[in-house]
């Protein structure tokens, strides 16, 4: 176990936590959560046509899927780019794969069926709100009754954590653009405060992922997978 990595970032998720819930603290969170909602959804009128029409085109399910798409051909390129031996490459990769799954499926666990903190999306909140469903007729969501932790934060950011350990820098850095990316449409439209991606989010992938990237965990499932790849290999190419 690697803790001169796992207790910074572990600490770091703590204190997040920490002024998230200590008093003190805990009404600049406020004051920046309503800040950035007001600011952003001043834009959400029929007077910015523009970024309601391409607001509403990143806050469907099928902007989703894109995103998701291009998380996965991002792993393949960097997977396929790696210069280690074929069955070291594929033993890594589809590793970090296996457990990237695993610790979202995990955090899904958590968020659905564990975790019983709720708090209403901003849109709920201030019902006086611009509403974008309501200048579009896409399907677009921009309301959530419960909507701490965000979700889709808490998904693009293990994909991005995976990467900044896994792939190249720039792959990396593209992993976390992409999570920019997919959870900027949710905070703009409302449907998420700013504190329940960069706080809640980022609070549980700072508490979870490091037990899991900097642990024995990757290289022993490589050292696994290496030999049993390295023979399905041979015999189906070596004939």
């Amino acid at each position: 176990m690697e803790f001169r990595y796992i207790v910074p970032f572990n600490l770091l998720g703590l204190l997040l936590l920490g002024s998230w819930l200590a008093p003190i603290t805990s009404p600049l969170w406020d004051t920046l959560d309503n800040a950035i909602f007001w600011h952003l959804n001043a834009w959400v009128t029929p007077d910015h046509p523009l970024f309601v029409h391409l607001l509403s085109l990143a806050s469907v399910r099928l902007f989703d899927s894109f995103i998701l798409g291009t998380m996965m051909v991002l792993f393949l390129i960097c997977a396929l780019c790696d210069r280690r031996a074929k069955g070291q490459r594929i033993a890594k990769w589809l590793s970090a794969g296996i457990l990237m799954l695993a610790i979202a499926g995990v955090a899904t666990l958590l968020i659905h069926d564990v975790m019983t903190y709720e708090r209403a999306s901003p849109t709920v909140f201030h019902p006086e709100a611009h509403m974008l469903h309501t200048l579009t007729h896409l399907p677009v969501k921009d309301i959530a009754p419960d909507s701490f932790p965000g979700d889709h934060g808490v998904m693009a950011m293990i994909f991005a954590a995976f990467m900044l350990r896994f792939a190249p820098r720039a792959g990396g850095i593209a992993a976390v653009i992409l999570a920019l990316i997919i959870t900027a449409p949710r905070l703009m439209a409302g449907a998420h405060w700013f504190s329940d991606v960069y706080m809640g989010s980022l609070t549980m992938t700072l508490l979870m992922t490091p037990w899991v990237l900097f642990s024995p965990l990757p290289a022993l499932l490589q050292r696994w997978f290496s030999p049993h790849i390295n023979a399905l290999w041979q015999r189906l190419f070596s004939r």
